[in-house]
């Protein structure tokens, strides 16, 4: 049997979009530089072919915290099953089982010769459009907007706006896939990504842990805050899109339109995305002590 692994890394190209909306809602994406990866995984995928008697089962390790577009284009594929020339699938952090063959005759042998190509993204996500968002500050506290930013005073906590996975934190000099560098960055069930600028993340946190809409997840590190949602498209593209903030899980606000307004998390928007446990544990909080 041979194998030939070639690796090419596809180059990213970045792309800010801006939308609009039919209703009242309005979202003011202010003109900026293009968001790129200000740090990148040299090796983030790493291809494994396993033979279990007559069994072939291609596996990628995902190394970062990202999803990874994998594409597995075979140039020799003899005495396989199902008969393959293109195999595209999404790598999650950790093992993915890409796909899995039989060898069709056991008495006469199988090869397979195949190339291997990769991106940061998840090519089949659905980015949840009408999303409510909490907001990113704590309950019952007045909130002051300027110029799209949250105001408020150094040491501030942060919250998260949506149940996800923390990806990135602030004045960290490992070397990992992130989007900005003075910035908590959280990825979200459908593929986006919430970027916290001059937010240093909690002691008690980590990269890699799950957080819950209203979850304290950080402190200011400025006397403002800036809040980014982004979408990782086909090839790696990024897109900016609107965040919907909510107060009492209807009516939908962009940023600006909070100015002077109260803090709520509405218990319906934080237990939306919550596993069971996750609700009892949240339910708990808002029983009186």
């Amino acid at each position: 049997m041979h194998t030939s692994l070639k690796l090419i890394v596809h180059a990213i190209c970045f792309l800010i979009f801006v939308s609009t909306s039919q209703f009242s809602f309005s979202q003011e994406i202010e003109q900026q530089q293009q968001l790129s990866f200000s740090g990148k995984l040299n090796k983030p995928i790493e291809i494994q072919v396993e033979d279990d008697n007559g069994r072939i089962t291609f596996v990628a390790l995902n190394s970062s915290y990202y999803p990874y577009t994998v594409i597995l284009e075979f140039n020799t594929f003899t005495n396989l099953s199902p008969q393959d020339r293109f195999l595209k699938a999404v790598a999650f952090k950790g093992r993915t089982n890409l796909r899995s063959y039989t060898v069709k005759d056991p008495t006469v042998g199988h090869d397979y010769m195949y190339t291997v190509t990769y991106f940061i993204g998840d090519v089949y996500a659905k980015i949840d459009k009408d999303y409510l968002y909490t907001v990113p500050l704590t309950a019952n506290q007045k909130i002051g907007v300027t110029n799209t930013m949250y105001l408020g005073k150094m040491a501030d906590t942060i919250c998260a706006i949506r149940k996800g996975v923390i990806t990135a934190v602030a004045n960290d000099n490992e070397n990992y896939d992130r989007i900005e560098k003075n910035s908590i960055e959280v990825l979200h069930k459908d593929g986006t990504i919430a970027i916290y600028k001059n937010v240093a993340l909690l002691n008690n946190l980590t990269r890699g842990q799950v957080v819950v809409p209203g979850q304290a997840i950080g402190i200011l590190r400025a006397p403002f805050l800036k809040m980014t949602l982004i979408h990782i498209v086909d090839n790696g593209i990024l897109r900016e899109e609107a965040i919907k903030y909510t107060l009492d899980g209807k009516q939908v606000l962009s940023v600006s339109q909070l100015h002077d307004m109260v803090v709520q998390h509405p218990p319906l928007v934080v237990e939306r995305e919550m596993r069971k446990s996750e609700k009892k544990a949240y339910r708990k909080t808002l029983i009186p002590q």
